[in-house]
C-alpha cells in the first residue's frame, strides 16, 4: 500500500507537470538556437556524431559561439533526425522534458539519501523513512514547478543547463547508493557525459569535496579543529578533482570560441556577488525573469549593489558554517553549499551577461534540498504527529497547496512568455526596458510582419544602449533599405561590419543587400572570402552559389558546391547547384543528361530551365521544363517555359502546342498568352 501510494504520488505529479508544460511542446526556437541549429549544417546530419567529439566548431555556425559540449550537440542532431527538419518543434522538446522528469526523480532520490543521513540511530524506524520521503518528493515538486525551471525546459540549446544537473545528481546517487559503483568510480561515466555536454558541470568537484567532508567524514566546516578529516576528504575526492582537470584540459584544448576577457575580472567577480543575491531572492521571489536582463557590471567595488552583494554572500556563508556543526542541520547546510558552488563556473569566468536566469537551474537543486531539510526541521519541531492539531493540518494543506497552484500557474505563463519570438522579446522590453538586445530583437518581430516604422522605432531606442552592436546596425541597414533609405542602409552595413568583423552577419546581409541591387560584382568581392572565413555559416556559402549563377561562372559553382559536399554530403542546396553546374557545362551522355534525374522538384527545374535559357543554351531549357511537368502535369510555368525555349530554336508548332497547354492549366497566365501570341506570329508570317 505504501508503495502504490508513493507511485500514485508520481504519476499524479507527473501528469500535473505535463498539463503545466502542455503549453511549451510547440514553442519556437530562439536567440542562440540560431547559430546552434537552425543555422548549424553539422546537426542536419546524426552521421556526423563522431565529429561533434573532435571538433568543436561543430557547435555553432558563429565562431566566437564554438563551445565544446559534443553531447549537447549529438542530442540535438538526434532531435533533428526524429523531427525530420525543423518545423516540427515538439521532437526538439520533447527530449529535454523526458530528462527533466528523470531528474526531478534523481532529485527526490538524493534528498531523501541525504534526509535519512541526518536521522540519528535511534531516530531510524518506518515512520522517520515515510516523513524523510514525502518532504524529499516536496523537493522535486518545488524544483519541477518553479518558474524559474521555465526557461532551461524552454531554451532548447540551454537543455545543456539540464544536463549538468542532472548528470551530477546521478553522478552523487551512484557514489552514495550503489556500493560497486562507488569502488569502480562508475561515477565518473556521468560526470563526465555532463561536462562534454556544458563545462559549468565542473562545479561537480567542490560539490562533491563538501559531500565527502559533511557525510562521509561526518565533519563540520571547521577545516583547523576536523583537519584530520578534512585530510582524509582531500584523499577521497583526489581521483574526482584528477577527472576534473583532465576534463577541464580537454574542453580547453577544444575550445575555439571567444577568448577569456581577463582584464575585468576583478570589477565583474564583484558584480556577481549582487548577482548571486538576486539568484537567491528569485527561488522565493520569481516576480522579475526575463528572457534577457538590462544588467551591467558594477560602476566601482563601492557600488551600493556590490556592498549589498557581499554582505548577503558573507552572511549566506557564515549560515553554512554554523549549520554544519549540527548533524540535524547539515544537509541544509549542504545544500546552501550546493547553490554558490553550482555557481562557481558562471561567476568567476567573465561572460557577456552578468546575469541570467537559466543559470540558476543547477544551482537551485541545491536549494531545493536545503528547504527539503529546513521544512523536516520546522516539522519536527513545530508540526510532529503529536503536536499538530487539526487547525494545523487544515492550514499546513492550504499553504501547500497555494504553493503549487500559484507555482504551477506561473511556470504555464513563463511558457507562453517563450511561445515564439514576438510574445518573448515584448516580456523582455517590459522586464528590461534598457535592454537594447531585448528592444532590437523585438523590433525583429515587427520587421518580419512589414511594420518597418514600428521596427525603426525601436531599433533606434536599442541603439541608446548598445551603440556598438554589429547586429543591430545590420537591422537598421534592413530596414532602412525596405524603406527605400538606401544610403543610409548602406552607412550602417558598413558599422556593422567595422564593430563585428568576427561574425559572419554583417558580411552575409550586406551582400545580400548588394546583389538585390544588382550590385553582383561588390556582393562577390564582399562574399567570396567566406568559404575560407567562415566555413560553418552556409547562407553565406549559398549567397555566393547565387551569385556565381548570376555571374554565369558555373566552374566556380560547382567548385563551391563540391566543396560544401566535401563536409556535409547531404546538404540539398549544394546538390542542387553541382547538378545545375554540371548541366550546364556538360554534354549530353548516351543522349541525356543523366545528372537532371536527381532533381525531384519541379520547381527546380523549372529553376534550370531558366538559367539555360539566359545563357542560351534553349536544348537544355526544354529539357528541364519538360522534366518538371512530368513531376507535375499541371506545372503551368514549366509548359511555359518549354513554349519560350521553342520559339527560341524557332520550333513554333511545339511552342504554340506548350503555350496553349499552359493555358488550359491557368488560363490568365500572362507570361504564356504573350508566348503563344509571339509563337503564332512568327509561324504565320513565315
Amino acid at each position: 500500500m505504501k508503495i502504490f501510494n508513493k507511485l500514485f504520488a508520481w504519476i499524479l505529479f507527473i501528469l500535473l507537470l505535463t498539463a503545466v508544460y502542455s503549453n511549451h511542446f510547440d514553442n519556437s526556437f530562439h536567440f542562440d538556437d540560431s547559430h546552434a541549429i537552425t543555422e548549424n549544417p553539422y546537426i542536419r546530419d546524426l552521421g556526423n556524431w563522431k565529429v561533434f567529439f573532435k571538433n568543436a566548431e561543430t557547435f555553432s555556425s558563429h565562431p566566437e559561439h564554438q563551445e565544446y559540449r559534443p553531447l549537447t550537440t549529438l542530442s540535438i542532431a538526434f532531435d533533428y533526425w526524429l523531427a525530420g527538419g525543423y518545423k516540427n518543434l515538439f521532437y526538439f522538446h520533447i527530449l529535454t522534458f523526458l530528462f527533466y522528469i528523470i531528474l526531478l526523480i534523481a532529485i527526490q532520490k538524493l534528498t531523501y539519501r541525504l534526509l535519512t543521513w541526518s536521522d540519528s540511530i535511534n531516530e531510524q524506524n518506518s515512520m522517520r523513512d515515510r516523513v524523510n520521503w514525502w518532504f524529499a518528493f516536496m523537493a522535486s515538486v518545488i524544483f519541477g514547478l518553479h518558474p524559474v525551471s521555465a526557461e532551461t525546459v524552454n531554451y532548447i540549446i540551454q537543455r545543456a543547463d539540464l544536463y549538468s544537473a542532472l548528470f551530477s545528481v546521478v553522478a552523487l546517487l551512484i557514489y552514495t547508493n550503489w556500493h560497486n559503483g562507488k569502488k569502480l568510480c562508475l561515477y565518473f561515466i556521468p560526470i563526465t557525459l555532463g561536462v562534454l555536454a556544458k563545462e559549468s558541470t565542473l562545479a561537480f568537484g567542490p560539490i562533491f569535496a563538501a559531500y565527502i567532508l559533511l557525510f562521509e567524514q561526518n565533519s563540520s566546516l571547521n577545516i583547523i579543529r576536523e583537519r584530520r578529516k578534512l585530510l582524509g576528504a582531500v584523499i577521497k575526492t583526489l581521483p574526482v578533482f584528477f577527472l576534473m582537470i583532465a576534463l577541464f584540459y580537454l574542453n580547453r584544448s577544444m575550445h575555439s570560441g571567444a577568448p577569456i576577457n581577463f582584464s575585468k575580472m576583478p570589477i565583474y567577480w564583484a558584480t556577481q556577488t549582487y548577482v548571486v543575491f538576486r539568484y537567491f531572492r528569485a527561488f522565493f521571489l520569481p516576480y522579475d525573469l526575463t528572457a534577457d536582463t538590462d544588467w551591467h557590471l558594477a560602476s566601482s567595488f563601492y557600488d551600493s549593489a556590490v556592498i549589498l552583494g557581499a554582505l548577503f554572500i558573507f552572511g549566506l556563508s557564515l549560515t553554512i558554517y554554523k549549520l554544519s556543526f549540527s548533524k540535524k542541520l547539515r544537509v541544509i547546510s549542504f545544500g546552501l553549499l550546493w547553490f554558490l558552488l553550482a555557481l562557481l563556473p558562471t561567476s568567476i569566468i567573465p561572460l557577456d551577461e552578468v546575469t541570467n536566469d537559466h543559470r540558476m537551474f543547477f544551482s537551485f537543486v541545491g536549494l531545493v534540498i536545503a528547504l527539503s531539510a529546513s521544512l523536516k526541521f520546522i516539522y519536527y519541531q513545530y508540526l510532529s504527529a503529536e503536536r499538530l492539531t487539526f487547525s494545523k493540518k487544515i492550514a499546513t494543506l492550504f499553504i501547500l497547496t497555494g504553493i503549487v497552484i500559484i507555482s504551477s500557474i506561473a511556470t504555464y505563463r513563463r511558457n507562453e512568455v517563450w511561445h515564439n519570438e514576438e510574445t518573448l522579446w515584448f516580456d523582455t522590453t517590459i522586464k528590461s526596458p534598457k535592454n537594447g538586445r531585448g528592444l532590437m530583437n523585438y523590433g525583429l518581430t515587427r520587421m518580419s510582419k512589414g511594420d518597418y516604422n514600428k521596427a525603426l522605432e525601436y531599433f533606434t531606442r536599442a541603439l541608446e544602449f548598445i551603440p556598438y552592436y554589429g547586429t543591430l546596425h545590420v537591422n537598421i541597414a534592413i530596414v532602412n533599405g525596405a524603406l527605400g533609405r538606401d544610403q543610409i542602409a548602406e552607412t550602417h552595413f558598413r558599422q556593422a561590419i567595422l564593430y563585428d568583423s568576427r561574425s559572419p552577419n554583417p558580411f552575409f546581409f550586406y551582400a545580400r543587400w548588394l546583389l538585390g541591387k544588382n550590385r553582383i560584382e561588390e556582393a562577390h568581392l564582399l562574399i567570396k572570402d567566406h568559404p575560407s572565413l567562415f566555413p560553418y555559416y552556409l547562407n553565406s556559402r549559398y549567397l555566393l552559389m547565387s551569385i556565381l549563377q548570376k555571374k554565369m561562372d558555373f566552374p566556380k559553382l560547382r567548385a563551391e558546391a563540391e566543396s560544401i559536399l566535401k563536409d556535409f554530403p547531404k546538404d540539398q542546396t549544394a546538390k542542387k547547384s553541382l547538378i545545375f553546374a554540371e548541366a550546364l557545362l556538360a554534354e549530353k551522355k548516351n543522349g541525356e543528361r543523366t545528372e537532371i534525374s536527381e532533381l525531384k522538384k519541379a520547381e527546380d527545374l523549372l529553376d534550370l530551365s531558366l538559367l539555360a535559357y539566359n545563357i542560351g543554351n534553349f536544348e537544355l531549357c526544354v529539357e528541364a521544363a519538360a522534366i518538371s511537368t512530368k513531376i507535375d502535369p499541371n506545372y503551368a510555368e514549366g509548359y511555359n517555359n518549354i513554349a519560350a525555349c521553342n520559339a527560341s530554336l524557332g520550333r513554333w508548332d511545339a511552342s504554340i502546342a506548350a503555350a496553349e497547354k499552359a493555358l488550359l492549366i491557368k488560363p490568365d497566365y500572362q507570361l504564356a498568352k504573350n508566348n503563344l501570341e509571339w509563337a503564332k506570329k512568327m509561324k504565320s508570317g513565315l
